[in-house]
């Protein structure tokens, strides 16, 4: 085990894993005029989707969720204006250890290969084990301004700026598709399309926890995909992926859709090859001597990476890619 200040690397299986260690978080936020008349419970379990119902009914009991700084039941029913607040020594779950590579650099833009496991932003069960944390914090980037996003599994190149009007500027680029993104990703089976354009709607489900389906109700979704070669021993393609709209998982879902999944997405129909493995005690929530146990991660990778992006023409920029969408491997 290797110190390193506020994390610590740990080897889980023969896996290096960055955990951080347990520290006290404070949080407070002002009731919304919606939350009016719920039961401060309701409003945790419906609003707040990080953590189980366990962990909630035992935060308010253990006076660790508090309303105005003072303890209260389970049925206390929330005024417009009431303070939530929560504290709580917080433990997050492990991600690689693995390095951020830092691509290009100007006054400007940062672009970056993220690795896997990594949430970009901090969310949820996530803080200080995040991107923009370890920028700010640990390596010294101050004042950065997402113009874009990765899924926590997903690996490959992310822009980010550094100041304001280059952000407002990339957003508008993204939102006007000109920026063209380049994916690539391991899926099952032999993909039976040379090229094909898949055009179907995407859309969430609220009781599925963050994972989206086809559907017609949905955002207006479009995803060109090409086949780069079929490996017949693990009966697996590699395909490239170029996502021209840019719905959240929309990549992930056009290729469920299709019945040809990333092989290890199992949340959209692939089989994860080798699950997470986290002690209990390496992840969890406490209040007082109350431990909360939490839902561990299910996966922390797919085979899915961003490896190119061309902005308006005037710069492109790419990665190697990873070993697994090699034709030899």
């Amino acid at each position: 085990m290797e110190g390193r200040g506020e994390y610590e690397i740990i080897t889980l299986d023969g896996v290096e894993f960055r955990y951080v260690k347990p520290y006290i978080q404070y949080y407070a936020t002002r009731s919304k005029k919606s939350w009016e008349g719920m039961r401060i419970l309701d409003m945790l379990i419906s609003e707040f989707k990080s953590y189980n119902d366990e962990y909630y009914r035992e935060g308010i009991l253990n006076g660790m969720l508090q309303i105005n700084y003072q303890k209260v039941e389970l049925d206390y029913v929330l005024k417009s204006g009431d303070m939530v607040t929560h504290i709580a020594k917080r433990v997050e779950p492990p991600v690689y250890n693995r390095p951020i590579e830092i691509i290009y650099e100007s006054p400007n833009l940062l672009v970056l290969n993220k690795p896997s496991s990594l949430p970009v932003h901090p969310s949820g069960a996530y803080y200080k084990n995040s991107l923009l944390y370890i920028l700010n914090n640990e390596l010294g980037y101050k004042n950065l301004h997402l113009t874009h996003r990765l899924d926590k599994v997903t690996s490959g190149l992310i822009i980010i700026s550094k100041n304001l009007e280059t952000a407002l500027t990339l957003r508008s680029f993204f939102q006007s598709n000109l920026i063209e993104k380049y994916y690539i990703a391991r899926v099952k089976g032999n993909f039976p399309y040379q090229s094909i354009e898949i055009q179907e709607k995407i859309s969430s489900e609220q009781d599925q926890n963050g994972v989206f389906k086809v559907t017609q109700n949905g955002k207006d979704s479009l995803t060109v995909v090409k086949k780069l070669f079929y490996d017949q021993q693990k009966d697996e393609s590699a395909v490239e992926c170029r996502p021209v709209t840019g719905r959240t998982h929309q990549i992930r879902v056009h290729l469920g859709y299709l019945g040809f999944p990333i092989v290890d997405d199992i949340s959209y129909g692939g089989n994860c090859a080798r699950p997470l493995g986290v002690s209990e005690d390496l992840y969890r929530m406490k209040f007082g001597e109350k431990r909360v146990r939490l839902e561990i991660p299910k996966q922390l990778e797919i085979k899915l990476c961003a490896f190119r992006y061309k902005i308006a023409g005037k710069l492109d920029f790419s990665i190697a890619l990873p070993l697994w969408a090699l034709r030899s491997i």
